[in-house]
């Protein structure tokens, strides 16, 4: 029972994602479909309320894949804030026949629905990017692009733990540049830009 299963996690998350991409197995892009997502959205929603109470919160994020066409982004777009989804993360590894893959692949394409997202969304709910973050002004690129938040795993990989004291360092040095105090001020700042 999922009710069951989110009611042990409630005490330990901040939010719980569902990944509706799945770059393992033959047919994982057919969960980014609107009809699909909206449906999803709308049975956890209920699971979550029933596991954590009503009146109580534990936000539902989305994590789509990298491959979704351009008006797929926008339908899955519309149908998750029409479900009741709290936030977004894009974008999942890209689809090999051998699995996965991540890292500096898939920048641009996570660059681009990132700030795809952000022009149709318009800050209705976050978006947390994810995707060939590899150095502090990849970091800073996503958040102008329309990043709310920042997900990072190859950037640990390669820089170590460290990336993310030079990440932030950046990021204070370039709000600072702009005459800016808060990260909220530049997210998506660029995005029709990037969304090209």
């Amino acid at each position: 029972e999922v009710s069951e299963m989110i009611g042990m996690l409630y005490p330990y998350a901040d939010y719980l994602c569902v990944n509706v991409s799945s770059p393992n197995t033959p047919s994982g892009f057919v969960l980014g479909r609107a009809g699909y997502l909206r449906r999803t959205v709308e049975e956890l929603k209920v699971s979550v309320e029933r596991a954590v109470g009503v009146g109580r919160k534990l936000p539902l994020f989305v994590k789509l894949g990298p491959m979704l066409a351009p008006q797929d982004i926008d339908d899955a777009a519309r149908a998750l804030v029409d479900a009741g989804a709290d936030g977004l993360v894009v974008t999942n590894s890209i689809v090999t026949p051998s699995g996965g893959l991540s890292g500096l692949p898939l920048r641009e394409i996570s660059l681009r629905t990132t700030a795809r997202l952000r022009t149709r969304l318009r800050g209705k709910i976050p978006i947390i990017s994810v995707g060939g973050i590899l150095t502090p002004e990849d970091a800073w690129q996503r958040i102008v692009a329309g990043a709310d938040l920042l997900e990072i795993f190859s950037g640990f990989v390669f820089g170590g733990p460290d990336v993310i004291k030079r990440i932030l360092s950046h990021i204070v040095t370039r709000l600072s540049d702009l005459k800016m105090k808060e990260v909220a001020q530049a997210s998506g700042m660029e995005a029709d830009l990037y969304a090209r």
